[in-house]
């Protein structure tokens, strides 16, 4: 249970965090081999890596953006309704989210599955592109279940 809530509160943050700080590190590695060691020593495949590591980090920072309502939002609509049909509106807007969202599950998962049955590989590391495809259906996954949880807690406040 302690796992679940640690999860529940730091998921996104624990990854973000992590493949944030490992695509600063290998940029950084990738700058010194270029420019300070001879060519011979130039590490190619850092540039790769720390590419794909920035994308993980931006699709599962959506939906930390959604869990801490951080997304870019126009505050007009705050001035000019009231705060009962301000939570309603939130509410359509999340379950447009999750339904959105769900479909992306599904074409993701195809675009992974494809990858996974191509078996094609990164140029310069050779890791598998499955790596880099499951990053959608797995963001837009956490979008449902953070949707989800929003909408709970704005029906609980009451209408």
């Amino acid at each position: 249970m302690k796992i679940f809530s640690f999860l529940n509160k730091y998921a996104e943050e624990t990854v973000c965090a992590t493949t944030f700080l490992l695509f600063v590190i290998l940029s950084n590695l990738q700058v010194i081999t270029r420019y300070v060691l001879p060519a011979e020593y130039s590490l190619v495949w850092t540039e790769e890596i720390a590419r794909y590591l920035f994308v993980w980090c931006m699709y599962i920072g959506i939906s930390w953006c959604i869990k801490d309502d951080s997304h870019l939002k126009v505050d007009m609509i705050k001035m000019v309704i009231s705060p009962a049909t301000l939570r309603i509106l939130e509410i359509i807007i999340s379950i447009i989210i999750v339904l959105f969202s769900i479909v992306m599950v599904g074409y993701g998962y195809k675009i992974f599955m494809k990858q996974v049955t191509m078996g094609q590989t990164l140029a310069a590391s050779g890791l598998p592109m499955w790596i880099v495809y499951l990053s959608f259906p797995v963001s837009a996954l956490l979008v449902v279940i953070r949707s989800v949880q929003r909408i709970f807690k704005l029906s609980r406040q009451g209408v």
